[in-house]
């Protein structure tokens, strides 16, 4: 299955952030957006997931346009997985999962059996059953984040789209949800993320786009977008791209220049 983006302007009212962006995201893989504060990557997300009206172009799932698509229908064949997110409620973590179900339940039906199944099955998966029982508000930022992949995962999907889903999290916490990312990709999931870290693209051995703060974008695999002048565009730092290997995996790692460090001190 393909999201194919095609020439999408999007913005809010009279205020356009992206241009005629075109992309195609395939099942079984992973796309990261890059670039800095401001560019648009929050507005493009919003506009794929039919949240903003496009200025202009069309977006294609599976070959149909997406404003063709029932809310259900939709759902089910793309999830969000949100920066952070507090209910009101102190819910358990296994009802959160559930909440994932939705799309598949009738009008005002109660969550089946086959739901909780398939929530509990997702929360062993993820290996995150220990959790179930736990109000889901007294849960740290790494465990919350595993919870709402489960829920986004109950949903079924075939597109995964993450906002920036390694934001405030400390360094164990962000490789646990890496990982996680790159074995959904491997069992077929369409995987489109947001990040602020440019090595999490090669990390998932990821294709994507780099937008830079002129409105450009740059497309392509790691080693065309992890460059020390294009990360000097986007950003506007320098950067030193090192490729070390470990046991046979070749690891980018980028690492950006202080002031003092830069001028030799």
């Amino acid at each position: 299955m393909i999201l194919d983006i095609q020439n999408i302007s999007c913005g809010y009212g009279k205020k356009t952030v992206i241009r005629n962006f075109s992309a195609r995201v395939e099942s079984g893989g992973v796309f990261c957006l890059l670039g800095p504060n401001g560019v648009g990557k929050t507005t493009l997300f919003k506009t794929i997931l039919r949240l903003l009206p496009p200025v202009s172009g069309q977006i294609y799932l599976d070959g149909k346009n997406i404003s063709d698509y029932t809310d259900m229908e939709f759902a089910r064949k793309v999830a969000y997985v949100p920066q952070a997110h507090t209910p009101p409620f102190a819910f358990s973590v296994r009802d959160v999962v559930v909440m994932g179900r939705i799309s598949h339940m009738g009008a005002f039906s109660s969550p089946s059996k086959k739901d909780y199944e398939t929530a509990d099955q997702v929360l062993q998966e993820l290996g995150i059953w220990r959790l179930r029982e736990r109000a889901y508000t007294e849960l740290s930022g790494g465990e919350r984040q595993m919870v709402l992949i489960a829920r986004a995962l109950a949903q079924e999907p075939m597109f995964l789209m993450m906002d920036e889903p390694t934001s405030n999290l400390d360094f164990g916490n962000q490789v646990s949800v890496l990982r996680t990312v790159c074995r959904l990709a491997r069992k077929g999931l369409g995987i489109l993320m947001t990040t602020h870290f440019p090595e999490h693209m090669a990390q998932c051995n990821a294709k994507g786009v780099l937008i830079l703060r002129d409105g450009r974008y740059i497309f392509g695999n790691s080693d065309i977008i992890l460059t020390p002048e294009n990360l000097r565009d986007a950003y506007g730092i320098e950067a030193l791209i090192m490729d070390v290997e470990n046991k046979g995996t070749k690891i980018k790692i980028c690492q950006p220049l202080l002031e003092e460090t830069a001028q030799g001190n």
